[in-house]
C-alpha cells in the first residue's frame, strides 16, 4: 500500500469522533468489561430481590360546592361569605390542594400512620408531617377538572387501605364542616338583616301613618291600610280626583265629594227653572267653587305621600324577603348535607411501585457496561500503550511507510527491500537497519541487506546505511515514542520512516 495513500486514509477523519476506537477498546478489553458488567448486573438483581416491595393505593373524590348552591338562596345575598367559592375558583386549585394537604385536615391521619410505623418496628418519632406528605402521599387535581387524586404508598397493603379510608373520611367530614360554616355565616347575616330592615320598615310605616293622619290621607281611623301600601302612589297623584274613592285617601274627602256632587246636581236642576242671577243659583255656585277649592291638594303633599308610601312598601317587601331567606337557611341547616362525592373507592394498584426489577436490571446492565468501558479506557491510558494508528502518525516525527505482516514473511521482506532500493546509496553497501519495538518480528535470517539492530547499541546503528523503525500497535508506549523521536533527530539522514507491524492479520 502506498504510504501517502495510507496516511490520507488515516487522517481524513481526524477531527471526528471515531466509533471504531470504542469498538476496538471493547474488543481488546472484552474479558474485563464482560466480567465487570456481569458482576454488577448480578449484584443489581440480588439487590432488587432483597428489597421490600412498595405498593400504591389510590382513590378519587370530586371537590365541588355546587350542592350548597342548589336551592339558590345565596343568590340574593352577595354580602354572605361563601367559603366553598374561595376553594372552587379557577386559579385557586393550588391553594385548595395545599389546604387539603395541610395538617389542618390530615394531621390525625399522620398520627395514625406514625403509630402503625412504630408497631412494625420503624423509628418514626422524628418523622415530620411535611416529610410524610412528600414521601408517602400524592394529592393533586386532575388537570382541568375538580377531581382530586389521592394516592398513598407503603409496603403494607392493609395499612394503605386503612390510611386511604381515613383520608376519605377526613375529607368528607371536612366538606360537611365547610358547608356548615357557610350556612352558619349566612344564618347570622340574615338574622342581622332581619333586625335592621325590620326597624327600618317600622320607622317608615310610622312616618307614613303620621303624615297621612296630619293630611287626612288615611282611612277613617287615620291609618294607611296594607291595600294602600301595595298600590302605586303615583296613581294617587295623577288620578286623585277620578279615583279618590278607590285610593281610600280619607273619609273626610269622600263626604266632601258626595256633597259636591249633590250641589252640582241641584245647580243643574235649578238652572233650568231659575234665572242665572237668582240668589239660589248664586249661592249654589259659591258653595261649589268653595268645595272644589278645598279639595285641591298641594303638589308637595302628594309627592311626599308618594315617597313615603314607596319607601314603606320597599322596606316591607325587603323584610318579607329576608324572613323567607332566613327560614330557608334554617331549613337547610336542619337537613342532612351530603359530603364530597367519591368517584372511586380506595384500591391497591395492580403493579408495585418499587422495586421495578426489570428496569433496575436494565439500568444496572447499561450503567455497568458504560462504567466498565470507562474503566478500561482509564486503565489503558495509565499504561501509556498506544492502540490508535492515527495517534502514531501524529506523534512520530517521520513518515509512515506502510504495513508489514508477521504472518506473511515474504511479502514483508519484499516491501523492505523495495524501500532499500529506493534509497540513494551504493548497492553493494546497502544495509537497512530495522529498529524494532515489537515482541514479534519477521524472519530475515537469510537477508544480508536487512538487519535488526538494538537501539541501545550505537555501534550497530552506525553500521546501517538506513534506518526504519518497526512499531506494533498495542505494544508501543508513549515513552517509546519519546525515545524514537530522539533517535530520529540524531539519525535524521539515515531515517527513512516507520513501518507498522501487523501481528494479527491472517492470510489464506
Amino acid at each position: 500500500m502506498n504510504a501517502n495513500k495510507l496516511n490520507n486514509m488515516q487522517t481524513s477523519n481526524s477531527d471526528e469522533f471515531d466509533l471504531q476506537i470504542i469498538f476496538d477498546l471493547i474488543i481488546r478489553n472484552k474479558l474485563f468489561i464482560s466480567s465487570l458488567t456481569l458482576i454488577t448486573t448480578l449484584l443489581t438483581i440480588i439487590f432488587s430481590l432483597i428489597q421490600k416491595p412498595i405498593y400504591r393505593g389510590s382513590f378519587q373524590i370530586i371537590i365541588d360546592s355546587a350542592e350548597t348552591q342548589a336551592n339558590g338562596f345565596f343568590s340574593n345575598t352577595p354580602q354572605a361569605f361563601d367559603f366553598s367559592k374561595v376553594l372552587s375558583t379557577g386559579n385557586a386549585d393550588k391553594t385548595q390542594e395545599y389546604i387539603l394537604k395541610s395538617s389542618l385536615v390530615l394531621k390525625p391521619v399522620f398520627n395514625l400512620a406514625k403509630i402503625k410505623y412504630q408497631e412494625r418496628g420503624e423509628d418514626s418519632l422524628n418523622l415530620r408531617y411535611k416529610e410524610w406528605v412528600d414521601n408517602y402521599l400524592s394529592i393533586e387535581f386532575e388537570e382541568g377538572t375538580k377531581v382530586l387524586n389521592i394516592a398513598y404508598k407503603d409496603e403494607d397493603k392493609d395499612l394503605i387501605i386503612m390510611i386511604l379510608n381515613n383520608i376519605r373520611d377526613k375529607y368528607q367530614d371536612y366538606s360537611k364542616e365547610i358547608k356548615e360554616k357557610e350556612l352558619q355565616k349566612t344564618l347570622k347575616y340574615f338574622e342581622e338583616q332581619e333586625k335592621n330592615i325590620g326597624l327600618k320598615s317600622k320607622n317608615s310605616l310610622t312616618e307614613l301613618n303620621k303624615f297621612s293622619i296630619e293630611n287626612g290621607l288615611g282611612d277613617i281611623d287615620g291609618f294607611v291600610s296594607l291595600q294602600t301600601l301595595e298600590k302605586d302612589a303615583s296613581s294617587i297623584a295623577d288620578n286623585f280626583e277620578n279615583n279618590f274613592g278607590e285610593s281610600d285617601a280619607g273619609q273626610r274627602f269622600q263626604n266632601q265629594f258626595k256633597l259636591l256632587e249633590s250641589y252640582e246636581a241641584q245647580y243643574v236642576d235649578l238652572s233650568s227653572k231659575l234665572k242665572p242671577n237668582s240668589l239660589v243659583l248664586t249661592s249654589l255656585s259659591t258653595k261649589i267653587e268653595n268645595l272644589k277649592e278645598s279639595l285641591k291638594r298641594p303638589n308637595e303633599i302628594l309627592i311626599k305621600y308618594r315617597e313615603l308610601t314607596k319607601n314603606s312598601n320597599r322596606n316591607e317587601n325587603l323584610l318579607i324577603a329576608i324572613q323567607k331567606q332566613l327560614e330557608l337557611t334554617k331549613l337547610e341547616i336542619a337537613k342532612q348535607r351530603d359530603p364530597w362525592e367519591l368517584i372511586s373507592e380506595p384500591t391497591i394498584d395492580k403493579n408495585r411501585v418499587s422495586p421495578q426489577r426489570s428496569r433496575m436490571v436494565i439500568i444496572g446492565f447499561i450503567g455497568s457496561t458504560i462504567l466498565s468501558v470507562l474503566f478500561a479506557f482509564l486503565r489503558e491510558k495509565k499504561t501509556g500503550i498506544i492502540y490508535n494508528f492515527q495517534s502514531l502518525i501524529e506523534k512520530i516525527d517521520c513518515n509512515n511507510l506502510g504495513t508489514i505482516y508477521v504472518k506473511n514473511n515474504s511479502l514483508s521482506i519484499e516491501l523492505l527491500k523495495s524501500l532499500l532500493n529506493k534509497s540513494d546509496i551504493d548497492i553493494n553497501k546497502k544495509i537497512l537497519g530495522l529498529v524494532s519495538f515489537s515482541k514479534e518480528n519477521i524472519d530475515i535470517a537469510n537477508e544480508n541487506s536487512l538487519k535488526f539492530v538494538d537501539i541501545k547499541n550505537n555501534e550497530s546503528l552506525e553500521v546501517c546505511n538506513k534506518l526504519i523503525f518497526i512499531i506494533s500497535l498495542g505494544e508501543i508506549t508513549n515513552n517509546d515514542l519519546i525515545l524514537i523521536n530522539q533517535y530520529i533527530k540524531i539519525y535524521k539522514d539515515k531515517t527513512i520512516g516507520w513501518i507498522n507491524l501487523d501481528v494479527n492479520t491472517q492470510f489464506s
